[in-house]
């Protein structure tokens, strides 16, 4: 992966966690932002995303993962197409 890549990768990683944080609603949320435990977040993705040997050990554990959840991903989509009644196709859900 390019350096830009990556960058433009961990961005995404760390406004996904800010967006998930913020609606779990126990630190933080929308309308009253913890930006001290926020910030403390961020760090913490900066700096696994930093650590040559937590990337090196997810990766066998992504790739393992992803591929479950292509099989559980054509699984739902099957049983919602044939399942009884009108399937709800949300935003490609």
């Amino acid at each position: 992966m390019s350096r830009s890549a990556y960058e433009v990768f961990k961005k995404r990683i760390k406004e996904y966690l800010l967006k998930v944080i913020r609606e779990a609603k126990v630190n933080t949320n929308h309308l009253n932002p913890c930006i001290a435990y926020e910030n403390a977040v961020m760090a913490f993705v900066d700096a696994i995303m930093a650590d040559a040997r937590f990337l090196k050990d997810f990766e066998p554990f992504q790739k393992m993962i992803s591929y479950c959840g292509m099989f559980n991903s054509l699984s739902q989509t099957l049983l919602k197409i044939a399942s009884p009644g009108i399937p709800d196709f949300y935003q490609g859900d």
